[in-house]
């Protein structure tokens, strides 16, 4: 089934094929302007692409700094029970500690108070008589066992305060893993959050390169349906009537299908709940794929349509016939046939039938098909 775009193209066609008063200039700005809505809309739909192309990379972003954050909270709460149990370690070891520094000055003044006595007993063994030698040897014992008593008891505490500098260590380790691991994240986090930011900001320039396609493109449309207007004008004011009330039941025309439905009907057709399309003819679906003339007449136009189609324009007196979406065509321009003439052959659509748009216009004015055909 022809879109809405080829069924204008159609109608831009009609009107460059009737008349021949139209200038070249005309002719040639109608060519640039379905050129330019072309390209316009080509660029629309790219640009559309980006849109949500830059959006799927929005919502990428927002994930990976939803998991940041839950992994910096993680790390805080470790980092706090981090601390905790180095506080935690700290008191227990604190009586310890105290107590192995109040040993170790109490040793070292033994020490002192050793070197004293030491020095003075040198200097003053000439004078000592042999009695009083004993009790200096006695006073020495005790003071060296008061001194090993000391020294014993200072290595106790030594290798009792070792494990809690070990676990120290190890917490203060871990405790500057995490922080790293923290620090880390957060300049992560800041990082994509500076990319969320120039992501929303081409997001903004992408909107608003959009809407200024849509003004042009709408700019486009209009001059089309101008220069449609002009071509239509022409048509009327230039084509003479060789009849003048003629009816439509006149004709009885031949189905340009045999064989075939009305899958689409014309004038407005209702595609979904927001989408109405209007339709200048009809669309007709058949088993068969030959198209025949609906009438006599004389074909004033054969033009392939962008989608690789093939559209045949008929003249029938004040009449036109309009033959689109053919995949072959077997008359030629300004060939003379008669009603039930083979002129082409449709294009298959997707379910193995053959589909073939019919129009029929009366002057500018298209009309029903349908009051046409017996």
């Amino acid at each position: 089934m022809l879109n809405n775009y080829h069924k204008t193209f159609i109608l831009f066609l009609l009107g460059i094929s009737l008349t021949s008063f139209v200038s070249p200039a005309e002719k040639n700005k109608i060519e640039a302007i379905k050129l330019e809505i072309k390209k316009t809309t080509e660029l629309l739909e790219k640009t559309n692409f980006e849109k949500q192309d830059i959006s799927k990379n929005l919502a990428l972003l927002e994930t990976q700094i939803n998991n940041r954050n839950d992994l910096i909270k993680e790390l805080k709460i470790e980092n706090s029970k981090s601390v905790l149990r180095l506080q935690e370690l700290q008191k227990y070891h604190e009586e310890n500690f105290k107590k192995y520094n109040e040993l170790e000055i109490k040793y070292f003044q033994v020490l002192r108070n050793k070197w004293k006595n030491q020095f003075r007993e040198n200097n003053i063994l000439d004078l000592i008589s042999i009695k009083s030698l004993s009790s200096k040897i006695q006073s020495s014992a005790i003071r060296s066992q008061f001194e090993r008593k000391k020294k014993q008891q200072l290595q106790e505490y030594s290798v009792l305060l070792k494990d809690y500098f070990v676990q120290l260590n190890k917490l203060k380790v871990e405790n500057n893993k995490i922080a790293e691991l923290e620090s880390n994240a957060a300049k992560e986090a800041e990082k994509i959050q500076e990319d969320m930011a120039a992501k929303k900001k081409l997001l903004l320039v992408s909107a608003s390169e959009i809407e200024k396609i849509k003004i042009n493109l709408q700019k486009l449309e209009l001059e089309k349906q101008k220069l449609t207007g002009i071509i239509s004008n022409e048509i009327e004011r230039t084509e003479k009537l060789k009849f003048e009330a003629r009816t439509k039941s006149n004709y009885n025309w031949a189905s340009p299908l045999r064989g075939g439905t009305i899958i689409s009907k014309f004038g407005k057709n209702l595609l979904s709940e927001h989408l109405v399309t209007k339709n200048n003819g009809i669309d007709i679906q058949s088993s068969n794929a030959f198209v025949q003339s609906t009438n006599a007449g004389e074909v004033v136009q054969i033009r392939q349509l962008p989608n690789q189609s093939y559209m045949i324009l008929i003249r029938h007196s004040e009449y036109y016939s309009v033959y689109s979406n053919l995949e072959s065509v077997l008359v030629r321009n300004q060939e003379s046939i008669e009603a039930g003439a083979n002129l082409g052959k449709c294009m298959p659509s997707s379910n193995g039938q053959f589909e073939l748009h019919f129009e029929i216009w009366q002057g500018k004015t298209p009309q029903n098909p349908v009051d046409f055909i017996r």
